[in-house]
């Protein structure tokens, strides 16, 4: 199953799934998996997808992704940098890219 290895990825990269922002983040990749169309239009088409999905609004999905990216950028850094072509704190569309990538 896809998201098995997504959930594996996460938790390489210091992210548990006792953060709202894991369990987006894991939808968010199978979204993108699925339709890489949603890559190109986060904020128009893949934040309110997953807003709908967990009973968010469209503010709560991008913060609860960004703590989750901050948290795994604080405790591995350097996984995170090489996932994301060398930057250290990468905004969630670099590292939805990268995890996509890195997943492929």
């Amino acid at each position: 199953m896809v998201d098995r290895h997504v959930e594996n990825k996460l938790r390489s990269l210091g992210l548990m799934g006792n953060y709202q922002g894991y369990h987006c983040l894991v939808y968010s990749v199978r979204l993108i998996q699925e339709d890489a169309t949603y890559l190109d239009m986060a904020t128009k088409r893949l934040y309110p997808e997953v807003a709908r999905t967990f009973g968010m609004n469209v503010g709560a999905v991008d913060s609860a992704m960004r703590t989750a990216i901050s948290l795994c950028c604080a405790r591995c850094g350097e996984q995170v940098a090489d996932m994301c072509c060398g930057n250290a704190h990468p905004t969630v569309s670099q590292f939805l890219h990268g995890l996509v990538d890195d997943l492929s």
